[in-house]
């Protein structure tokens, strides 16, 4: 089952680490390329990901390797790659809670979205449903927020980490509403959607992508 909203969604896009003048002198490419992503393999963004690098690796007659780096609200990834060396042979994926909303929910980060990475290439738009157990008892929003406000604090939500995109997005639902739930924050997304469809948390934000295969099976 799933309770669409409208209005949350996030974009995905390909930066790699500052490039330098000199890189771009020398033949490219002439051994493989990393992709490093902080979402864990099976993910929406894991498979347009790897779609990507099959197309990139035909084109560029060299092997794109996908790396899967989840947790630490994306920093391991993110400090992989700014690690590696500026010379165009590191990609890494990111969306927009990363690059545009992590700058304004910390007072320090371990990377400079601007002056750490170069822009490379918008990947995909998606949009997010509100999904819940096949067997809930909520067919609207309006009848999830209707059973969070009659038992504050009890009903219980999942993200992918705490201020990620489906946690503000989670924390906007809330004061638009006034209903109060609990925040469940998980490092993987297969976790997170097992985890609904289990009924160990009421309802999560997901995109046809990543909760979709769940759907079909008619968790």
């Amino acid at each position: 089952m799933t309770l669409s909203l409208r209005g949350l969604a996030a974009a995905c896009l390909l930066v790699a680490s500052g490039l330098q003048p000199a890189a771009a002198q020398q033949a490219y490419p002439n051994r493989s390329i990393r992709a490093v992503l902080p979402y864990s393999a099976g993910s929406g963004p894991d498979a347009v990901l790897r779609h990507v690098g099959e197309k990139l690796s035909q084109s560029a007659g060299m092997q794109v390797v996908i790396e899967n780096k989840p947790g630490a609200n994306g920093w391991l990834a993110i400090e992989s790659v700014k690690r590696a060396a500026a010379d165009g042979y590191t990609l890494l994926e990111v969306d927009n809670t990363h690059m545009a909303l992590q700058p304004h929910l910390y007072k320090q980060l371990p990377f400079d979205p601007a002056k750490d990475f170069e822009p490379v290439a918008p990947l995909y738009w998606t949009h997010f449903f509100i999904v819940v157990p096949a067997n809930s008892p909520w067919n609207s929003v309006a009848d999830l927020v209707a059973a969070a406000k009659a038992n504050p604090g009890k009903m219980t939500y999942g993200t992918w980490g705490i201020g990620s995109v489906a946690h503000v997005g989670s924390a906007m639902l809330e004061t638009a509403t006034g209903a109060r739930m609990t925040h469940v924050p998980f490092k993987e997304l297969p976790q997170l959607y097992t985890a609904v469809a289990n009924g160990e948390v009421g309802w999560a934000f997901g995109s046809a992508a990543t909760a979709g295969p769940l759907y079909k099976a008619k968790k």
